[in-house]
Order: C-alpha cells, then sequence, then structure tokens
C-alpha cells in the first residue's frame, strides 16, 4: 500500500471508526451512570418532564417512625433554594414534612372534606362540589416553623460548618395555590355561636391536626384591617395569612401585632412581597 493510497483509505474509513467509537462511549457513560431510556418525542408530546441536564433534587428524610437508636431521625425533604431562579418552586422540588409517614395517595374520586362539630348543617363536600364553588389563585411562601431551629432533628444538619443553604433554610417553599376560602365553607354550614375553635385534620397515618381560637384569628384579621395598610388578611387553618406588594406595610403589619396582647403566644413566620 502507498502512502498515498492508505491515507485515502483511512479517511474514507475513519467516520465509521469515529461513529463506533462515540456510540460506544456513549453507552459506556450511560450504563455507568445507570440512565434509564428516555421517552420517545410522542410520549413528551402527552406529558413532558424536566430537562436530563437538570440535576436539582430534595435532600431529607421522612422521619419514618419509630425511629431506631442508630440512626438520626430527619424531618422532611428540603427545598433545593441554591438552584432556584425566580419565585416560584416547582411542585416536584416544593419542600415535603408528613411527620414519619410518606403522604397518602389521595384519590381525588374519593377524597372528602368533612366539617362538622358546633354548625348547623355539617356537610361532606367531594372535590367535584369543591371545583364548583368560587375559588381563588394566589402565591404563596410555606415554611415549616422549624426552618430555623438549632435544636431538634432537623437542627442538626443546620449547624454544619459546611451546611448549604438548602441544609438550613430548605423547609420553604413558594407556589401558586389554588381553592376555596374556609370562610366560605364556614358560611355554608353555620357556624354557631357559641363556636371558638377551629381544629384541622389531615388524612395522615397520625391524622395530624391543627387548631385556632377562631375569634383570636378573628381578632387578628380586624386588627389588619383597622390598620388601613394595602394589606390583605385571610385564616387557613392554624394561621391568619397576611400578604402584600409593600415590604414597609407588612413590616408595619408584623409592629403592631407584637405591640397587640391577644392572650396567647402569637409567632410571625418569615414573609415575601408578592
Amino acid at each position: 500500500m502507498t502512502p498515498r493510497k492508505g491515507r485515502r483509505q483511512f479517511l474514507k474509513r475513519a467516520p465509521v471508526i469515529a461513529g463506533v467509537a462515540a456510540a460506544a462511549i456513549h453507552s459506556t457513560a450511560s450504563e455507568a451512570l445507570g440512565a434509564e431510556p428516555r421517552p420517545s418525542p410522542e410520549e413528551l408530546r402527552a406529558h413532558g418532564e424536566r430537562s436530563p441536564f437538570v440535576t436539582s433534587q430534595r435532600i431529607g428524610g421522612m422521619g419514618f417512625w419509630p425511629p431506631t437508636a442508630t440512626k438520626v431521625r430527619d424531618y422532611g425533604f428540603r427545598t433545593p433554594l441554591q438552584d432556584s431562579v425566580g419565585m416560584v418552586t416547582p411542585a416536584s422540588l416544593h419542600f415535603i414534612l408528613s411527620h414519619g409517614f410518606d403522604p397518602p395517595d389521595i384519590n381525588p374520586a374519593e377524597h372528602r372534606l368533612l366539617i362538622d362539630g358546633m354548625v348547623d348543617r355539617p356537610l361532606i363536600f367531594s372535590v367535584d362540589d369543591l371545583r364548583r364553588l368560587p375559588s381563588v389563585s394566589r402565591f404563596h411562601y410555606l415554611e415549616c416553623h422549624g426552618n430555623s431551629a438549632v435544636g431538634g432533628p432537623t437542627g442538626i444538619p443546620r449547624k454544619a460548618p459546611d451546611a448549604t443553604v438548602q441544609q438550613t433554610h430548605g423547609l420553604t417553599s413558594c407556589s401558586e395555590w389554588t381553592g376555596v376560602q374556609v370562610s366560605l365553607l364556614l358560611k355554608e354550614v353555620g357556624v354557631q355561636k357559641g363556636a371558638t375553635w377551629i381544629v384541622a385534620e389531615g388524612a395522615d397515618v397520625v391524622k395530624h391536626t391543627k387548631s385556632i381560637p377562631m375569634e383570636k384569628a378573628k381578632e387578628i384579621v380586624r386588627l389588619v384591617k383597622d390598620a388601613k395598610l394595602k394589606v390583605q388578611s385571610q385564616i387557613q387553618e392554624d394561621h391568619v395569612r397576611v400578604f402584600g406588594k409593600n415590604r414597609d406595610d407588612l413590616q408595619a403589619v408584623i409592629k403592631s401585632l407584637r405591640e397587640h396582647d391577644f392572650g396567647i403566644e402569637v409567632q410571625f413566620t418569615n414573609y415575601r412581597s408578592e
């Protein structure tokens, strides 16, 4: 073989050799990473999935019950705040806190909301019933009240010298929430005069509950309205949520509430302007 002829044959075969090499490298890399085959374009048109180049993920543990003596118990999975862009947290990265049990797998066709107790008309609402009622959509930050605690199970990773913002404050997320206002449902059932507390019970294994004195909630809402600031307030389970666009107005509300004696302990979570 002459040098010139050998060179021509090599160049003709080079693309094939390169293609085989690239395929082998791609296959080896996929096997090493344990990658699963991606859905076809047709499948992605029906229901999309996130880009394979996005690697953000939650960290943490469910704190399954009962705890073991050899394992540090953690509570919940934390949002990767360091990767966030914009104010809305993707639903798949929203923080989770379920007090030791996986969230229930709720079938909307079977799920029911019961409101009873000291009411004139105890009612059971299906999801379809709730969808027929007027609803509101709002952006809200949710935060675990232990998101900045230095003690307890959630405080252990928070105190690490190399802790990231996900480990220190990852139990908070922001989403757009849509639903029927509790005040409308309470009007439907007719709250009796002697009723003083609202108790909300979840559908999880331990039937987790939250409560708030109804009159105290109304008193907080009334005080916020009397301040004549450009904010809105609404009773949500064991919280009175105050929201507005102006940070100064929100700070003024907090100052006013701190100075008022409600006769109960009032806690404030961090707030963000919408």
